[in-house]
């Protein structure tokens, strides 16, 4: 007798569960997503630039460094009537728009302009990744970023005066993201400390606070558990920066007569902002305007003594000002405090209508970052501590100058990413309301 067939037993098995085939694995749909937000921030002001202000003269300080070493091979010539080298601004970012007019053979307007519109798209794009590296909702980094892309507050200096600030902004995001937030000085490997030095030294001949602020933040991480060998790879740190930067050192002492680090402009700019009838801006009457760009008896000046023995001329003479007027100074520091954190609507523009709803998208970043950060010292302290640094930190050095609408703008992804923080946590609260209280949410 033969044996029955196992042919029929084994048809019978059951198969392995239907699963529908996904179109996009989530690793690629958070890509196209990543893409699409830089497609919307750059797009956004490709078609701004394009409709609204083409016909806009650059004449700036920016066009006019990227323009002498394109002409001259020297960043000099900043001030309309004062020739030579000069370290006014820092030296990064004009050679990068110099060295991209060179290879794409582009106008140096639109090389600049293709540059910042990079820079930007870059900045909205890397959010999410922040909001995710410090443990927050996902979707609170793909809310700043879809704020930062579709609102744009800065575009004047974004794409017209070739300002550090826009990539300013994005280094400082990128500095934020590879933090290593939840390390202590003993995890930071002597790889680390290398590649942290040479970034930082980049990154201050790019804006010297950018340096500074990320760098103060990664020594608070590097410093947790407070041992020589934590205090020696500081000290590295620092030395692999400082030799970052050492050949724009030497050049400034030989050509300009002086040791300056970055810029030799601070004195003019304390200048600017601290003298009688200071209001916490930079002072530009016809009588009282020190900056040699806008004034041809300052550029006279600068002619005759130097750049840096003109800033520093400038900028003795408003500190003993300071000096015998304390009360007047500490008014004006308060009152650049505020013109800092809750704008007035006639610093964005006076007469236009969207000054007053954008005056209070920056008030309401404000609050949010000192509610945020006032939690952050609270429960998260390694996180929020560095992130008070990002946050608080590139303001300081305009508290004692002057205020312009652009020096906010490196910490604008951070105000954007703790307002949307703040949102969700509101918009929580409100939809748990009636119902038994959940778990503490990281929005509030």
């Amino acid at each position: 007798m033969n044996p029955p067939s196992a042919a029929p037993q084994e048809a019978a098995r059951p198969g392995p569960p239907h699963r529908p085939v996904a179109f996009l694995s989530s690793g690629s749909r958070q890509a196209w997503a990543h893409v699409a937000l830089f497609a919307l921030a750059v797009g956004q002001r490709l078609v701004w630039l394009l409709t609204t202000h083409a016909d806009v003269q650059f004449t700036g300080e920016g066009p006019r460094a990227i323009d002498s070493l394109l002409q001259r091979g020297v960043l000099g010539w900043i001030f309309p009537e004062v020739p030579g080298p000069s370290a006014h601004l820092a030296p990064l970012w004009p050679a990068l728009v110099a060295g991209l007019t060179r290879i794409t053979g582009l106008h140096p307007e639109r090389a600049g302009q293709l540059a910042a519109l990079t820079a930007l798209g870059l900045t909205a794009t890397l959010l999410p990744v922040l909001a995710r590296r410090l443990g927050f909702p996902p979707r609170v980094g793909w809310v700043a970023g879809l704020w930062l892309a579709l609102c744009p507050l800065y575009t004047h200096s974004e794409l017209f005066d070739f300002v550090t600030q826009p990539p300013a902004g994005l280094a400082l995001l990128v500095l934020a993201t590879v933090l290593p937030w939840q390390r202590s000085g003993g995890g930071i490997g002597w790889p680390e400390v290398s590649a942290w030095g040479l970034a930082l030294g980049g990154a201050a001949l790019l804006e010297p606070i950018v340096a500074f602020t990320a760098g103060l933040a990664l020594v608070q991480i590097v410093l947790r558990d407070a041992t020589s060998r934590s205090l020696w790879r500081v000290v590295c740190l620092g030395l692999i920066a400082g030799l970052v930067i050492s050949p724009w050192l030497v050049r400034n002492r030989t050509q300009l007569g002086g040791w300056v680090p970055i810029r030799g402009n601070f004195g003019l700019e304390f200048a600017l902002g601290n003298q009688p009838g200071a209001d916490g801006t930079a002072v530009r009457s016809a009588t009282a305007d020190l900056h040699p760009f806008t004034n041809p008896a300052a550029a006279q000046r600068v002619v005759e003594v130097g750049e840096l023995a003109y800033s520093r001329e400038v900028g003795r003479n408003a500190w003993q000002w300071a000096v015998s007027h304390p009360a007047d100074f500490g008014q004006l520091c308060l009152q650049r405090a505020r013109l800092y954190w809750f704008p007035p609507p006639r610093l964005l523009g006076s007469g236009r209508r969207s000054a007053w709803p954008r005056a209070m998208l920056l008030w309401s970043c404000t609050l949010a970052v000192g509610w945020q950060l006032w939690r952050g010292l609270r429960d998260w302290p390694q996180r929020r501590a560095g992130l008070a640094i990002f946050c608080l930190v590139p303001s300081l050095p305009h508290l004692f100058t002057h205020i312009e609408l652009r020096y906010r703008q490196p910490i604008w992804a951070f105000e954007l990413l703790l307002l949307a923080l703040t949102l969700d946590g509101l918009w929580q609260m409100a939809a748990a309301r009636g119902e038994p209280p959940p778990d503490r949410q990281p929005g509030l």
